[in-house]
């Protein structure tokens, strides 16, 4: 009786905090909603993608693109709303998770009856992972990161997986460890390479991922940049859209135009562009010369380097950089600064010696020299399965 009161509490827990959060944070669209509590026109598939958000998300497209050319079938659940919307428009594969009740995951793995389910980075949940051990499928963590501090965590993984595929080198190659296997950083396949063409007529620096508890921070330096610089276009880009209100306010000194297209950045005459929207960072970053990481002046960490490293951005953080030291590691310019102070004296220096163009074109070469090696051991991880 005791344990049919904690799966009772647990269903109830996941649904009550799922509906909060998808109305709070993501501000999910009703048709979106109905999808969390059941799946519609779902077939059977050979391999079963999870991920839980844009940026895991879209580093599976790799895996995604090579599965469908050996004619395997897909299909993808992604946790966020927002992450879904996202990759609707990369692969028609994609549907959102329904919130973890078993009745649902047993009926979604009863229709699909996947032979492999892959799980980027480490999104793992009860019913679903239940579930897929009662079909008695496969499971591969990929791109998961081992996290020193959090062993139960890292044991938790290791048992239920069959095979861990690893971001990073480690030192435990041996019989004890031997589901670990190094891959490598799909972020480096997952951004898109083309030719880069960026304008000389005005310096574009885009603050990306941009998060409301670092708003004075950014104000500081866009006030500082527009006194400054006349030839310059700021592009603010939100992590979340949950604080439209508050950015208005703050930034209500300040003259901007919302832009939905890549096109309008050319077009509009204010020097502040604010785009507030998911998908359209990859391209602006196409089109800016620097860029400032959001969520490193923060206790986040950061987010995604290889996006604007591969379109030729020099790039700036904050002092916190713990979610992102991997890219660092393989990006040879990226200044890490401590303060508005600090900040503003590195972006003044570049913008006035023109030290972007060099450390651009830097960026985008270290990213080519990892990019070989992962697609080696790419190709040996779709032999293994």
């Amino acid at each position: 009786m005791l344990f049919l009161y904690i799966c009772l509490f647990y269903h109830l827990l996941i649904i009550t905090v799922g509906i909060y959060k998808d109305i709070t944070k993501y501000n999910i669209k009703f048709n979106n909603l109905k999808k969390r509590f059941w799946i519609k026109n779902i077939k059977k598939a050979d391999i079963l993608i999870h991920s839980v958000s844009c940026g895991e998300s879209k580093l599976m497209l790799p895996l995604v693109k090579m599965f469908k050319s050996r004619n395997y079938s897909i299909k993808f659940s992604i946790h966020t709303p927002s992450g879904f919307e996202l990759l609707q428009n990369h692969t028609d594969t994609v549907f959102l998770k329904p919130y973890d009740n078993f009745f649902i995951m047993f009926y979604m793995f009863f229709i699909i009856r996947p032979k492999i389910l892959i799980i980027s980075v480490s999104d793992t949940w009860p019913m679903y992972i239940l579930c897929a051990k009662i079909f008695k499928c496969q499971i591969i963590y990929v791109n998961y990161k081992i996290k020193p501090k959090k062993k139960l965590r890292n044991a938790l993984h290791y048992y239920i997986a069959d095979k861990i595929y690893l971001r990073d080198k480690i030192n435990l190659y041996s019989d004890q460890y031997k589901k670990y296997k190094y891959l490598g950083d799909l972020k480096i396949l997952s951004n898109t390479y083309m030719p880069i063409n960026k304008t000389n007529k005005y310096m574009v620096i885009t603050i990306a991922s941009a998060n409301e508890n670092e708003i004075g921070i950014h104000l500081q330096l866009i006030e500082y940049l527009l006194n400054r610089y006349l030839n310059i276009k700021i592009i603010y880009v939100p992590r979340h859209l949950n604080w439209i209100n508050n950015f208005k306010s703050s930034f209500r000194h300040l003259k901007y135009n919302f832009i939905n297209t890549i096109e309008e950045i050319h077009k509009c005459e204010n020097k502040i562009l604010v785009c507030w929207k998911y998908g359209l960072l990859a391209n602006i970053y196409s089109k800016s010369h620097i860029c400032l990481m959001g969520d490193t002046f923060n206790n986040v960490g950061g987010h995604n380097l290889i996006e604007p490293a591969i379109k030729k951005n020099v790039i700036l953080t904050g002092p916190n950089v713990i979610t992102c030291i991997n890219h660092i590691k393989i990006i040879k310019y990226v200044i890490i600064t401590s303060s508005i102070e600090e900040l503003i004296k590195n972006v003044t220096e570049i913008i006035k010696n023109k030290k972007y163009i060099l450390y651009g074109n830097e960026n985008y070469r270290s990213i080519l020299d990892k990019k070989s090696e992962i697609l080696v051991n790419l190709n040996l991880l779709e032999q293994e399965l």
